[in-house]
This record gives structure tokens, sequence and C-alpha cells, in this order.
């Protein structure tokens, strides 16, 4: 009888021990994520400007709306959008080449992300210290590129655009530069990149 009540306390014994070591290693990997979607990650928009006709202003401004960001964060069989709104103005003439400003900085699901489109609220250009017409195709700015965010990690996203003179109109449009738009240290070599 004393052997048998041993017998099941050993049991109980090993049977939690083993249990709780279940738990642990849930806990642990959903704590530092395991590549499936459970974790946190972070994403850094920058706006940069290739050189191509930006030398005839004075000045560029550019005022953001909102971004959108598409990916397969809520399902991993159903593409949906994330939408952040933005009103930051730059002054592309200030970032020509590597030098690039900060318009957005947010948490992101991990996982992987196909589209972002940037959306422009207002323009204004300065050439020879008059205005000038500006034309952003549909409104927005799109990149379609894929990215992954992983848990805990940053991603800094290039946005690499263009301003480029309509033939020999008195007007401009503004367009992205989608070989030189993409993710610091995979798409883009850190030195053509430089916070400013």
């Amino acid at each position: 009888m004393k052997s048998a009540y041993i017998g099941i306390s050993a049991a109980i014994l090993a049977i939690a021990v083993l249990t709780s070591g279940c738990i642990f290693v849930y806990t642990e990997e959903k704590k530092t994520g395991d590549g499936s979607g459970d974790g946190t990650g972070f994403m850094e928009l920058y706006v940069s400007d290739s050189p191509a006709d930006i030398d005839d202003f004075d000045h560029l401004y550019v005022t953001f709306e909102k971004v959108r960001i598409s990916g397969y964060f809520d399902d991993d069989s159903q593409e949906s959008w994330r939408e952040e709104s933005t009103s930051e103005m730059v002054d592309l003439t200030t970032l020509v080449g590597p030098r690039a400003e900060r318009i957005l900085s947010l948490s992101l699901e991990e996982g992987d992300y196909t589209k972002i489109e940037l959306y422009v609220e207002s323009t204004q250009g300065i050439v020879d210290g008059k205005e000038t017409d500006i034309f952003v195709p549909s409104g927005k700015l799109m990149i379609n590129g894929g990215f992954r965010i992983e848990n805990n990690e940053t991603v800094r996203f290039v946005f690499d655009i263009n301003i480029v003179k309509r033939g020999n109109q008195d007007a401009y449009n503004l367009i992205p530069v989608i070989a030189k738009s993409g993710v610091v240290g995979e798409d883009l070599s850190e030195d053509e990149f430089e916070a400013v």
C-alpha cells in the first residue's frame, strides 16, 4: 500500500514537471517571437530625393497626408491594409542623394508586407522665385516591394522621390524611384542612406 502511494506521488510529480516545462517553453516563444506573426516590430519611413530636375527649384515643399501598408499581418492567407495618418512636410531640395528625413515611425505586427502607398496632401514648388505646378499622378506615391517585420526589430524604409519636368512646360511630375526605394541594409546599402 505504501509503495503504491509512493508510485502515484512520483507520477503526479513527473506530470507536474512536464506540464510546467511545456508552459515555460510556450511563454518563451510568445515572448521572443517565433516568426509566425505573434510579435511586434517597428518601421520608420524616410523620404529622400534623386537629383533629376530638383536643381531647378529654390524650394519644393511636399506635405504628406497618410501612409497605407499592405501585408499578411492579420491572417496568413488574406492580404489587408494598415493606414496611418501623418502631416509631415519636407523640402525635397534639402534631401538630395543619400540624405533622408523621417516622416513616420510606427509599430507593426511581425510578418510579411508587400506594398507601401504614400499619399500627398499638397505641394509647393518655387522656381526662380515663382510658384510652379507640381503633379502627383493619382495623388500618391506607391512602391510594390516586399519586406519583413521581425519581432523587436526596426526596419528603415526609404521612399526615394524624383521630380521630373513635363516636356517644355513649366510644370513637374513627382514620382517614386523604385530602384532606389527600399529597406536600408537590404535593398539600400548603409552608405546610400543618411538620416537628417
